[in-house]
């Protein structure tokens, strides 16, 4: 399986115990949601240090999205 599949099937595993978290809490079930919530912070923090960060994959500059850059 690529890197890639395996990244994209585990975030949408993480987009959806977020949504069904936020459903749960909309019914006012605070249990399982926040089961459902550590669950995708752990998924996530998983994902972090699996996957090689962006600066060592290239030794560029990493570049910022404009919206970054605008100052107040």
């Amino acid at each position: 399986m690529p890197i890639i599949n395996f990244i994209c099937s585990y975030e949408v595993e993480v987009v959806h115990s977020l949504f069904q978290a936020h459903c749960d809490i909309a019914e006012w079930k605070f249990l399982p949601s926040l089961l459902l919530l550590q669950d995708s912070h752990t998924k996530l923090s998983t994902l972090c240090h699996t996957v090689p960060s962006a600066a060592a994959l290239s030794p560029k500059e990493v570049c910022f999205p404009i919206i970054y850059l605008i100052s107040d």
